[in-house]
């Protein structure tokens, strides 16, 4: 861990706000079968906070930008530490 957060939390970006958001333009299974998920299930534990694996995050990431034109939402960690380095 550094400054107090898990590295998990630096890294990557929102993968809760970038499944809701998803949600507005596909249904449950729809995007479990874009992202390769096995059940819906899946994407329920995603938006209860669990990480996904670097697979499925990429996946994620790639179907975000191809749906919406722009990358998906950083974190609130992530958005602090752009604001620093800007």
């Amino acid at each position: 861990m550094t400054d107090g957060q898990p590295i998990h939390v630096q890294v990557g970006f929102n993968y809760v706000q970038a499944m809701i958001d998803l949600l507005t333009k596909f249904t449950y299974r729809e995007i479990a079968e874009r992202l390769g998920y096995s059940s819906v299930g899946s994407i329920t534990a995603v938006l209860s906070g669990k990480v996904p694996s670097h697979l499925h995050g990429e996946a994620l990431w790639l179907l975000y930008r191809d749906t919406f034109g722009r990358r998906p939402p950083l974190s609130a960690v992530q958005q602090i530490a752009n604001s620093l380095t800007e």
